[in-house]
C-alpha cells in the first residue's frame, strides 16, 4: 500500500513529505525550495554547520530505474551552487549501475564530498521509522500491549494525512486490512 500511495502523490507533496520525514529522521532543519526555477535543488537540510542539498524525483512507473542522466544533472547543480553534500531521493525501485558509479566517481575525484542515493525502499524505510518515532507511554504499553499497535496506527494515519494533504486518504486507497507494521508494501 505505501509504495502505491507514494508514487501517486504530486511531486510537490512528495518534496514536502521528504522534507518533513528527513528533517525528523536526521534531526535537522529542512527547507523546501523546489518548484519552477529551483535550479535542480528541491530541499536543503541543515544540521548545525553541515548542509545537504536534496533532489527528489517521483517516478510513477512501478519498477522504474533511476538513470545516470538524473544523477549527472544533480551533481552539476551541486557543483554550480558550490554544494558538496547531497541526497538524491527517488521513488524508482533502483538506481542504474551507471548512476551509482557516477555518484561514486563524483565523490572520489573530489567534485563533491558526499552523494547518497535513496531508492523507494529506503525512502519507505525512513518513513516507517519516522512514523513510529513518536514516544509511546511505556507504562501504558506494559499494561496494555495493544497500545503499541494503536500507537503505530495513529502515527501512520498522521503520516498519511501529511503525505496526502487531507483526512480522507483511506477512501482513495481503501484497504480492508487495518494498518500493521509490514503492510506498507
Amino acid at each position: 500500500m505505501g509504495y502505491t500511495i507514494i508514487i501517486h502523490i504530486s511531486p510537490t507533496k512528495l518534496e514536502q513529505l521528504v522534507a518533513s520525514v528527513f528533517g525528523e529522521f536526521m534531526s535537522c532543519d529542512a527547507i523546501h525550495i523546489g518548484g519552477p526555477g529551483d535550479e535542480g535543488i528541491d530541499l536543503i537540510l541543515v544540521d548545525g554547520n553541515r548542509k545537504y542539498v536534496v533532489q527528489v524525483k517521483r517516478r510513477s512507473r512501478r519498477g522504474a530505474t533511476e538513470s545516470v542522466s538524473s544523477i549527472r544533472e544533480f551533481v552539476g547543480a551541486m557543483v554550480l551552487k558550490g554544494e558538496v553534500r547531497g541526497l538524491f531521493i527517488s521513488t524508482a525501485a533502483q538506481f542504474s549501475r551507471e548512476a551509482m558509479e557516477a555518484a561514486h566517481t563524483a565523490g572520489q575525484i573530489g567534485v563533491i564530498e558526499y552523494l547518497e542515493l535513496v531508492d523507494v525502499k529506503r525512502l519507505l524505510d525512513v518513513c516507517r521509522l519516522t512514523a513510529t518515532s513518536i514516544p509511546v507511554s511505556w507504562h501504558r504499553a506494559l499494561t496494555k500491549p495493544e497500545a503499541i499497535q494503536e500507537h503505530l496506527a495513529q502515527s501512520f494515519d498522521a503520516f498519511m494525512v501529511m503525505a496526502m494533504g487531507h483526512q480522507d486518504w483511506r477512501m482513495e486507497h481503501a484497504s480492508n486490512t487495518p494498518f500493521s507494521p509490514g503492510t506498507l508494501e
